[in-house]
């Protein structure tokens, strides 16, 4: 079941209302993706009916869409837009239980590694780490909307500018890190880590810049946050060269 807009944002209360209907009501039944503008539900009643790789899909999307959200209340300085955003994690977590659950369960019985849709046990381990990573990604978004109810007043709109720039290279980091895992992508990985330096990099001449006031503390540890989903996608790219670098060695 999809619940969606036109070019309009749902209203928190509407989100949070499906959300309590959801938990209270609608036994076997998940939040599957949620974001601005829509909100699929989905009846999960067997294991291959949300295969692991759409599960993770979907778990990248959410904290995806948490950690764009967050910047966009932050530009508006939108309490009740965070606050929404903050009652999203309970949803990727939802999914790290579920993927987590059916990883360990898949490693005892190779007919639930085949309903996971992964190819052998020790595909498991490697998944395991991704999983963690892109909960803790969601974490720092959530970390980011929890912060702004503590500014004091308006970001200047240049450094506001920069953060925005800074928190778009580290989701195409995550974006590109997660299309790598799937695709067991070498080359895609090894750039990931590569771009994801850059991102550090420029995060830390923004740090120096920034002038003392009241705000400052908070500017630094949001752009903390930031960096920390572009390393996390660095650990998601790293599990991809650790898989992969034999069959590298072999064509070679």
């Amino acid at each position: 079941m999809e619940i969606k807009t036109k070019g309009i944002e749902i209203p928190s209360t509407h989100k949070s209302a499906i959300r309590d209907l959801v938990r209270s009501k609608l036994m076997g039944t998940e939040i599957v993706e949620s974001s601005s503008e829509k909100m699929t539900l989905q009846v999960l009643t067997q294991l291959s009916q949300l295969p692991f790789s759409v599960a993770l899909q979907r778990m990248y999307t959410t904290a995806k869409n948490m950690h764009q959200e967050s910047i966009e209340a932050l530009n508006e300085l939108d309490l009740e837009h965070a606050e929404e955003i903050i009652k999203i994690d309970d949803e990727v977590d939802r999914f790290s239980l579920y993927l987590l659950r059916n990883l360990n369960l898949a490693l005892e019985n190779v007919q639930v590694l085949i309903d996971s849709g992964l190819e052998k046990p020790s595909d498991c381990l490697g998944y395991r780490t991704a999983v963690k990573c892109v909960e803790r990604i969601a974490d720092h978004g959530v970390l980011i909307a929890k912060k702004i109810k503590y500014l004091k007043s308006p970001i200047d709109k240049k450094i506001l500018k920069e953060i925005q720039n800074i928190s778009m290279e580290s989701l195409i980091v995550f974006e590109n890190s997660i299309t790598a895992l799937f695709k067991r992508d070498y080359q895609m990985a090894e750039n990931v880590a590569a771009n994801v330096s850059e991102v550090i990099e420029i995060e830390k001449k923004l740090m120096d810049s920034l002038k003392f006031n009241e705000d400052t503390g908070i500017i630094k540890l949001i752009l903390e946050d930031i960096r920390r989903t572009a390393e996390y996608s660095r650990d998601i790219s790293e599990i991809v060269i650790d898989e992969t670098v034999q069959n590298i060695i072999e064509e070679s």
